[in-house]
């Protein structure tokens, strides 16, 4: 049986509607039902409410103890869609914050080098490129540019499909650092696309500016990760290889 506050006590498993659970052999949704109506009754009084009054009245929401017992054991089915979108919100409320939060701990205990690319590098880099960016890939450069001037790591995320110009952004900060006296690395899931970007970084900063692009392969014989002929200002496309390295921006892209 299951009594929520001030009511009467109904069935769990007739005359209502009924949770279905993920069975297995031996665990049935009847036996699951009751272990977690158990639960429920025993441990729903200590669970504290964790939005205020106010936005829970803004956006509708049920007390969070209600939304946890009627998400089990719903009086109906707009209960249950409250109770879904109550635990919902707060599943990503709590990443968000989370989020938020470490990137506050981020500003005030990581430090990077900052690189700027000046109006003129930026003027330099985009005119020896045989086309012209993008709305959208001239946002992601700017937006990129900012971030690397800053004394703390960048922490974003260049997604977009194949052939949207991810390559070309992300070599627009690799010029920015080479043109500054430090190298940069494009890490790349496979051997094939980190030829194929060693070869597109070659015709983009390689040709037209003098930077050396230097590719290393994880299966090749040599362990070295930095090539010997290797200086300040080169770029390192690596296949097959993982690294974390503090004090230093990195670039992520999604290839789909």
């Amino acid at each position: 049986m299951l009594k929520g506050a001030g009511e009467q006590q109904t069935s769990l498993h007739t005359g209502r509607l009924v949770p279905v659970y993920p069975e297995t052999e031996g665990l049935s949704s009847k036996w699951l039902r009751g272990r977690i109506a158990f639960v429920l009754e025993q441990c729903l009084p200590m669970v504290k409410e964790t939005l205020p009054d106010h936005i829970r009245a803004s956006q509708h929401f049920p007390l969070l103890t209600d939304a946890i017992r009627e998400i089990h054991f719903p009086n109906n089915e707009q209960s249950a869609n409250l109770a879904r979108r109550r635990l919902a919100f707060d599943e990503i409320f709590l990443l968000v914050l989370r989020s938020r939060q470490q990137k506050r701990e981020w500003k005030t205990t990581l430090r990077a080098t900052p690189f700027t690319l000046t109006p003129q590098a930026q003027k330099k880099f985009l005119g020896s490129l045989p086309f012209v960016l993008t709305e959208d890939q001239q946002q992601a450069t700017n937006e990129i540019a900012s971030d690397m001037a800053m004394p703390t790591p960048m922490n974003r995320l260049l997604e977009g499909d194949v052939g949207a110009g991810k390559t070309v952004v992300a070599a627009a900060g690799m010029y920015a650092v080479c043109t500054q006296g430090s190298s940069t690395a494009l890490l790349a899931p496979t051997q094939i696309l980190a030829q194929q970007h060693a070869a597109t970084l070659r015709e983009i900063l390689e040709k037209p500016h003098g930077i050396p692009v230097h590719l290393i392969m994880g299966g090749s014989a040599k362990k070295t990760l930095i090539p010997k002929n290797a200086h300040p200002g080169s770029v390192l496309p690596k296949g097959d290889y993982c690294g974390i390295n503090p004090n230093m921006h990195g670039f992520l892209t999604n290839s789909r």
